[in-house]
């Protein structure tokens, strides 16, 4: 692609130029091509440690439904794909910081696994699949 630039600087002067520019595509942290290493650097720095409460105002409370229960999940399993966390204890705990995540509403979990964030192995329990920190740069 290329561009044609022309600035002007605050006393007047006026500087023009042409460039050629391409894509750079970085893999990102679930291998999704053109993700910056800046949105890299925040899958390094997540801190599980936290308190749940305390890691979803941190990182979710800006997000989707969708993503707030996959964040909240990835939480439970301090991030770890494959991790089976109860239905009821995602719920329950969402319930206990509606004022940081608002109202918990079924759809979210529907949303997340549409998305290819979360999976059900079965009835009643989710894990994060491999993919879940495409929620985080969506």
């Amino acid at each position: 692609m290329k561009v044609r630039i022309i600035l002007t600087t605050e006393s007047g002067e006026v500087f023009e130029g042409a460039a050629s520019l391409s894509r750079i595509a970085v893999s990102g942290p679930a291998g999704v091509p053109g993700k910056t290493q800046a949105s890299r650097a925040i899958f390094d720095t997540l801190a599980f440690n936290l308190n749940p409460r305390a890691f979803m105002n941190r990182y979710g409370h800006n997000g989707s439904g969708p993503q707030k229960f996959t964040f909240l999940l990835a939480r439970l399993t301090k991030g770890k794909s494959g991790v089976v966390i109860p239905f009821e204890t995602l719920k329950s705990t969402w319930n206990s910081m509606t004022g940081v995540l608002g109202s918990f509403n079924n759809a979210y979990s529907l949303r997340a696994k549409e998305n290819g964030w979360v999976d059900t192995p079965r009835y009643g329990s989710y894990v994060l699949t491999d993919s879940w920190k495409d929620a985080i740069l969506s």
